[in-house]
């Protein structure tokens, strides 16, 4: 599932691209100085057509190493796939700890559908000096010969997560750290499927409803590692030494 060099070299080059663009995407949807919680999609319309913009910020009442590193290791690993891997093969490139190479088939659902998808993308961690930041890109397309009414259809996706220190808080309130999270997804039609309109309106309405899910189960997720580790630390402060 990894043999595919020519697609995955693609990809390692449109991941850098999208982490120079990010500051401009985060400019778009008003992440860039975004520091209250919530959550919104919007459709926008971009050099290639029409596409999905979900986006949410997170405050998480935890340090920034300890948030940095649960959300390094949800986005490096299969937790982060809300949907059902029946296929999947993933590895660390051997140069760097900080790149993942994935070649995935998952089945996703909303409340009104579902669809299987055969997936390639590349996850990449960049770590600055006051944020850290997670980019992936990839590409999907519906499998074939499936009972899904978007069996026809697939996607181009790129997505960030940002970790960083709030600056609005007041001093004394430091034990806090925002996350940030943004998938931006363009919709296409499988290579020679006439165009059906309503189609590609439910299959965007599906994808939008896809990633909002997920990102709000990697949220659930990340949260829940992070008050296991806090209480595990709890406990153990409260051991006492045996005689």
């Amino acid at each position: 599932m990894l043999g595919d060099k020519d697609a995955f070299e693609e990809l390692f080059k449109s991941v850098e691209t999208a982490y120079a663009e990010m500051d401009t995407v985060f400019t778009t949807n008003g992440l860039l100085g975004m520091e209250t919680p919530g959550q919104d999609a919007r459709m926008r319309e971009g050099a290639s057509g029409l596409y999905l913009d979900v986006f949410a910020t997170k405050v998480f009442p935890f340090e920034f190493d300890d948030v940095a590193t649960a959300v390094w290791n949800h986005f490096r690993g299969n937790d982060k796939h809300n949907g059902v891997v029946y296929e999947n093969a993933t590895k660390n490139l051997e140069t760097s700890s900080d790149i993942i190479m994935e070649a995935f088939t998952m089945e996703v659902m909303d409340r009104k559908s579902r669809a299987s998808f055969r997936n390639k993308q590349v996850v990449r961690r960049f770590v600055e000096a006051d944020r850290q930041v997670v980019v992936w890109v990839g590409r999907g397309h519906g499998l074939q010969h499936t009972n899904s009414p978007f069996s026809s259809f697939g996607f181009v996706e790129k997505g960030y997560v940002v970790t960083k220190r709030p600056t609005s808080l007041t001093p004394g309130h430091d034990g806090f750290t925002i996350v940030q999270m943004c998938t931006l997804s363009l919709p296409q039609m499988a290579a020679g499927c006439s165009i059906d309109r309503t189609a590609a309106g439910e299959f965007t309405e599906f994808v939008m409803n896809v990633i909002a899910a997920s990102a709000s189960a990697s949220q659930e997720l990340i949260e829940n590692v992070l008050l296991e580790q806090t209480l595990k630390k709890r406990q153990e402060i409260h051991v006492l030494p045996s005689s």
